[in-house]
């Protein structure tokens, strides 16, 4: 989300000094970027609104997807760290030498409410901006989902995280049972949202990711969380609700350096990482199609740990 910055040139600031020597006069140097939007006016508009929408599914999809993955896969030893970087191998390690001050913990925490803080701007403010009620529906839906999924990876990484994100630094931190029952309720409202005004034309042509379900996702989540609550039935339902044809896809651009595929840049161009050897575990079936189509065999080691990749 965009914000004013406040713009301080050595060389206004000069300007303002001699100014002051020889008017005795005030300089303000709080100096308006024109080419950032201020918050009142992205949320108050629907192009920024609009915009808004966009940018979470963005967001999500280049950084928390990669902290969501990489960063959790080698601490559940289905990645290898090809690299001496200290916070990767303190995740290999783990135990006490896993600090808070990890980056890599610390990246799954950020970027998450990130997105809970976009959606919580788009589920307050988009009602209060002219949009069609199938854009208006849409957007809510794509917001409730989109904060529920980063609820629900936080209660998978945290005992206990908070719900909302709070400007005066005084969060409540709930219990892992309440992040997931928040996300469930977030899920449930998204469902019942687009199902009483289905989203338009408007809202899946330039607003949804492209290749993205938006309710075929929201049923999978929805069936994905109540089974991490205990809830086995609401998850069997919503299990059976979803289209087994159907998927969703984040779109990467090679082209624009915003929105590269961070596992791939991070596994096939930087070299960092690597699958382990049937993800990490001896009793993958060898029949399983997942194999397959993520891996290609390699007799090699990472280096310089040593560790099995295939």
């Amino acid at each position: 989300m965009m914000r004013i910055n406040e713009l301080r040139s050595i060389a206004y600031s000069g300007v303002c000094a001699i100014l002051v020597l020889f008017l005795v006069s005030a300089c303000d140097l709080d100096v308006s970027n024109p080419n950032s939007a201020a918050e009142d006016q992205v949320l108050s508009t629907s192009a920024g609104i609009i915009a808004l929408a966009t940018g979470m599914q963005q967001a999500y999809a280049v950084n928390n997807v990669d902290a969501y993955v990489r960063h959790t896969a080698i601490t559940s030893r289905e990645f290898s760290a090809n690299t001496t970087f200290s916070n990767l191998l303190f995740l290999e390690a783990g135990l006490n030498e896993l600090l808070n001050t990890n980056t890599a913990v610390g990246a799954v925490w950020s970027n998450s409410y990130r997105v809970i803080g976009m959606a919580d701007d788009l589920i307050v403010n988009a009602p209060n901006v002219p949009l069609a009620d199938g854009t208006l529906s849409g957007i809510l839906g794509l917001a409730k989902l989109f904060k529920a999924m980063s609820l629900g990876f936080l209660a998978q990484a945290f005992e206990q995280a908070p719900l909302n994100v709070q400007d005066d630094e005084k969060a409540t931190f709930s219990t892992r049972s309440d992040v997931f029952a928040e996300a469930i309720r977030l899920l449930d409202d998204a469902l019942q949202t687009i199902t009483a005004t289905p989203p338009s034309s408007e809202f899946d042509s330039n607003i949804l990711g492209s290749g993205f379900d938006l309710l075929n996702t929201i049923q999978a989540y929805r069936a994905r969380y109540n089974l991490f609550a205990g809830n086995f039935q609401a998850a069997i339902d919503a299990a059976n609700a979803v289209d087994p044809a159907a998927t969703s896809v984040y779109s990467y651009d090679s082209d624009n350096p915003d929105n590269q595929n961070p596992i791939w840049d991070q596994v096939f161009t930087l070299d960092d990482y690597a699958p382990r050897d049937n993800f990490g575990t001896t009793v993958t079936d060898p029949n399983d199609g997942r194999l397959s189509f993520y891996m290609v065999p390699n007799s090699r080691l990472s280096d310089p740990n040593n560790n099995p990749i295939e």
